[in-house]
């Protein structure tokens, strides 16, 4: 349109031929012969498209399936594990449990007297140390002292000595 178009210069006058109907251009028809080998070549290619897709969605699929294979085998491991956890958690506290009450002192009590034979004191068996005189310490005169005592100090000095060396 700007070509038929003449520019404006103010004195010209106007161009009414790009008012009047135009000629439509009509393009050849151009014709496909289809050849035997052109058709056979795209019918290969297309189904090799086609089983290429396929394979790789086999192969999406199968990968996706042994995924889901491992995942459920790692669970199942998981929730065993946790399972094993919780029992050993259960005997730990048991046996931190039964420690404790072992320590107790009335269950040391019972133990000692039912097992070992001991048994409370009475009476008879407490003694009273007067200590109103003071505090003295008697030491045994040597002198005084027989012969198996000086044999027996003597023979220890000899140890006390030899094993000094």
């Amino acid at each position: 349109m700007g070509d038929k178009m003449a520019k404006y210069d103010g004195n010209a006058a106007y161009n009414f031929e790009m008012f009047e109907p135009q000629k439509q251009r009509t393009e050849p028809q151009i014709k496909v012969i289809h050849n035997q080998k052109h058709r056979k070549i795209q019918n290969r290619n297309f189904m090799l498209r086609v089983l290429t897709y396929a394979a790789i969605f086999l192969v999406g699929m199968i990968s996706i399936l042994f995924n889901q294979i491992a995942i459920t085998e790692v669970t199942n491991q998981v929730s065993e594990k946790t399972k094993e956890l919780e029992t050993l958690q259960n005997e730990y506290r048991m046996l931190q449990n039964e420690m404790e009450s072992s320590v107790a002192l009335a269950n040391i009590e019972t133990i000692v007297t039912r097992d070992m034979g001991m048994v409370k004191l009475d009476e008879s068996q407490i003694t009273y140390v007067n200590l109103s005189e003071g505090d003295a310490k008697v030491v045994p005169n040597d002198s005084d002292a027989g012969f198996f005592s000086k044999t027996k100090n003597s023979i220890r000095n000899l140890v006390e000595y030899i094993s000094a060396q």
